[in-house]
């Protein structure tokens, strides 16, 4: 290898070392902050946007809420989840709190059917009677899911000024990210989103 090509060798590496460190860091940093809220960390929650895949007997999809309570600075005594259909509050759970030292456990399971309409879930700390709201996942959905898999036939960019916009609706969703650089899009965090085209990507 010519010392000229080496030396440009060494510094694609080196850049790349950086960016891949980079990558990591991030995404583990918003992982964490994902998934704790002050003193309540979640194992198990949805994404905002998220579609949950349906049971094809009941027609129903199951979403999971699960986590851990520490009382050192939040002394909740129960966990309430809502659950709004099209922002219409239509059930409430609840469970309370057994601490062993400072952790509790909480465990929610709950089903939504699949259909046109979205859902949104609300975890809330009680404390004698009074609510704290924790976290809100928003515009959920139960039905099918596609897995496609390929390389350049399943990366889906605008072609030849066409795009996708008649097969629009607030009903797909897809998971990924629209990053077409390689190293971006294999490190990147992954989102849920509904499918709306507006340009490349």
């Amino acid at each position: 290898m010519k010392p000229q090509l080496n030396q440009h060798y060494h510094l694609l590496v080196t850049e790349n070392k950086k960016r891949l460190k980079f990558l990591f860091s991030f995404t583990f940093l918003v992982i964490i902050n994902a998934l704790s809220y002050g003193q309540v960390a979640f194992t198990a929650i949805p994404l905002d946007s998220e579609l949950v895949a349906r049971d094809l007997k009941t027609n129903l999809g199951s979403i999971h809420i699960q986590g851990k309570v520490n009382n050192l600075n939040t002394p909740f005594d129960s966990i309430a989840l809502r659950i709004y259909r099209d922002n219409t509050l239509i059930r409430s759970m609840y469970e309370g709190l057994t601490y062993t030292g400072n952790m509790a456990s909480f465990d929610f399971l709950c089903q939504i059917p699949a259909e046109l309409n979205e859902y949104k879930i609300s975890v809330y700390g009680i404390k004698q009677s009074v609510p704290t709201p924790i976290r809100s996942v928003n515009a959920l959905l139960a039905g099918d899911v596609y897995m496609i898999e390929g390389q350049s036939n399943a990366f889906a960019m605008m072609r030849d000024g066409e795009s996708a916009n008649d097969n629009r609706s607030e009903f797909i969703r897809v998971f990924g990210n629209s990053d077409s650089n390689t190293i971006g899009y294999i490190f990147s965090v992954r989102v849920w989103k509904m499918y709306i085209f507006f340009g490349p990507g």
